[in-house]
């Protein structure tokens, strides 16, 4: 089966049963829009409050320092357990808001995206949400666009667009209807295609709708981003290497303090003390802290980072290898 970019005008106009004067009727577009749903970007999964403080909980280390605080108060040591309860509520909390913070941000900068398109509807032409586009649609682009959707050109006048967003291409790209390519070929050789999240830098042209929402190029790019699974950052494989690195300090410091000729209870309770004294109470508050720091840097610097492990993974990062044709 051929693709849009390899069929002719009247071929794509046949298929999607349009008119590039009169456009599709408004009772074929409800229908389609009921079909193939709005022309939107599906936002990736939130992260609860809930899953995002038990993410800031869920450390071997704030497990280690949770039993450290339950023994010390099974030991009367009513000072060290408020110390170690405070430093991990601390830690805890700071990761928490400043994660939650950075998350509002990003969903209030995604509530500002409103777009409006031009399109040809029952032989008018009006500016309609961008999210009412359907397949079959034709739209009317001009200088300054922003194209809402895919499509099959099938008509242009000095036609350009910048497509930077999804090819790395920094120039304009020159359109044609009729710049047909009988072979496969990738989205920046397309020429007689327009692609969502792209814009247009010059001319005007008349577009036949072929993709919306998903299914369009940027929207398979937010759907394969979504399926990325989550993985450990280089920090948090050192910090668990480093608690279980304590856990078996603490044990050995505590079985050779037992191999004695004191008394048993005693030396039970000096073991304990040491292995407690082993854990690094302010660890989880200081890791917190530098890494808050660090997202706060960003976020003046016009940079949102959603996760604070995702700051240490970006400041350990050396080479960026980029392909940006055209520069």
């Amino acid at each position: 089966m051929k693709e849009d970019y390899q069929v002719s005008i009247e071929e794509t106009i046949e298929k999607f049963d349009t008119d590039q004067k009169v456009g599709l009727t408004q009772e074929i577009v409800d229908k389609r829009l009921e079909e193939n749903g709005r022309n939107e970007i599906q936002e990736g999964k939130k992260t609860s409050p809930w899953k995002l403080l038990w993410n800031n909980i869920n450390d071997l280390i704030v497990y280690l320092l949770l039993a450290a605080a339950v023994i010390s108060f099974l030991m009367d040591d009513l000072a060290e357990t408020i110390a170690i309860l405070l430093a991990l509520l601390l830690a805890v909390l700071t990761g928490f808001f400043t994660e939650l913070q950075a998350q509002k941000s990003v969903e209030s900068l995604q509530s500002m995206i409103y777009t409006t398109t031009t399109v040809i509807c029952d032989g008018k032409t009006q500016t309609i949400d961008a999210g009412s586009v359907v397949p079959g649609d034709v739209l009317l682009l001009r200088e300054g666009d922003a194209i809402a959707a895919d499509g099959r050109i099938i008509s242009s006048n000095n036609f350009a667009c910048i497509e930077s967003a999804l090819t790395g291409e920094s120039e304009a790209v020159e359109k044609s209807p009729d710049d047909i390519s009988e072979e496969e070929v990738p989205l920046g050789d397309q020429q007689n295609m327009v692609f969502s999240g792209t814009a247009v830098t010059r001319g005007y042209a008349y577009v036949v709708v072929t993709e919306t929402g998903m299914e369009t190029e940027v929207g398979k790019i937010s759907g394969m981003l979504d399926e990325a699974s989550d993985e450990k950052t280089p920090l948090d494989i050192e910090l668990d290497k480093l608690s279980k690195a304590i856990i078996v300090a603490a044990f050995i410091a505590g079985v050779a303090v037992l191999i004695t000729d004191k008394p048993f209870v005693e030396m039970i309770h000096i073991a304990i003390i040491l292995a407690v004294a082993a854990i690094p109470e302010a660890m989880p508050a200081v890791e917190t802290i530098i890494l808050s720091k660090g997202m706060n840097t960003m976020a003046q610097r016009k940079a949102l980072v959603k996760s604070l492990p995702a700051v240490e993974t970006l400041g350990a990062t050396s080479v960026i290898a980029s392909d940006k044709t055209g520069n």
